[in-house]
Parts: C-alpha cells; structure tokens; sequence
C-alpha cells in the first residue's frame, strides 16, 4: 500500500516536472506548452496549497510535533532493547512496527483535528484538543511506560499512575488524568 502511495506521488512529481520543461522548450508548439503549463499549475498548485496548509500547522503546533517524534522514538529504543533483552528482536519488525505507529498516530491525529477545526474556537475546543494531543502522547507514551514498569519490576512508575493511564485510555477523562493524587491524611477523613 505504501508502495502504490509512493509510486503515485514520484508519477504527479514526474508529470509536473515534464510538463514544466515542455513550457520552456522552444521546439514545442505555442497550443502544447499552454496545456503543459496548465497542468503544471494545476499539479504544483495543488501541491503548494496542502505544502501551506501543513506549514500554517506545523508552526502552531511545533512543541507537540516534536513531543510526538521524541516520544515515538524513545518507544522505539526501549520496545528495541526489551525485544533484544528477550532474545526476539528482528530488524524487520522493529521497521514495520514503528512505522506502524508513525502512521497510526499521525492519521489518527490529523483526522481528530480536521474535526475539531470545523467547530470553531473558544474554551471547550481547546480543551478538547488538549485531550487529542494529550491522548496522541499517551499511546506511544504508555508504551514507554509499560515497559519501564516492566525493567523496575513494577516499581517505576508507581502503579496509581499506571492505572490512571489505563483509566484515561477507556475513559478519556483528562481531568481525573491530571488531578493530583490524594494525600494519606486526606483519605481518612
């Protein structure tokens, strides 16, 4: 699937290019290089616009694109090496596995936010696309998690943690997620 992906994205690259170096060749008829200069801006205008609208993102949204990137390759490293402590890391797997999950959160992601860009702004919203961008943090994160739990013998991170990355992934209530743990002394009253 990716391969048919890449291979349609090198064919429009390859006919704009074309169709740019007809516009400019002076043995080519007036009546062709208009049509190869339509094409041109119809195929680079396309991609000039989408090109606009992920950088206008990007810019908004630089800290949390970096988050994401830092947080999927730390998961990387760390599922690595607890596969390698296990004696069953393959280099294959490892491949598909992260690339898996690069897609899966960003097409996920990206998804969630076209529809939440469609609602406008205010407080809600932003609240709702804190609990996006934290959920999108989370499954990679828990991943890390997981397996530090896992290399402490279940004392890193503490287990009411664990299960309220565990709660929050059922339920989505980032309120619960964040509120402080309760003291000992407030327990008991």
């Amino acid at each position: 699937m990716i391969h048919k992906l890449l291979l349609h994205i090198k064919i429009i690259a390859l006919k704009a290019f074309c169709a740019v170096a007809i516009i400019g060749d002076k043995n080519v008829d007036i009546p062709e290089r208009v049509e190869s200069f339509m094409k041109s801006a119809v195929l680079l205008g396309g991609a000039g616009f989408l090109s606009n609208i992920f950088t206008d993102w990007y810019i908004t949204n630089q800290k949390f694109t970096w988050a994401v990137m830092i947080v999927i390759i730390i998961n990387a490293v760390l599922g690595g090496w607890m596969h390698f402590k296990k004696g069953k890391f393959n280099w294959e797997t490892f491949l598909v596995k992260t690339v898996r999950m690069i897609l899966v959160v960003w097409l996920t992601y990206l998804t969630l936010e076209l529809i939440i860009s469609f609602a406008g702004t205010g407080t809600i919203i932003n609240g709702v696309r804190a609990a996006l961008q934290v959920s999108t943090l989370l499954y990679p994160g828990t991943k890390i998690l997981k397996n530090a739990f896992i290399l402490s013998n279940g004392e890193y991170p503490p287990e009411w943690v664990m299960k309220r990355i565990y709660n929050f992934h059922s339920n989505g209530d980032l309120k619960e997620f964040l509120k402080p743990e309760k003291k000992e002394s407030e327990t008991k009253d």
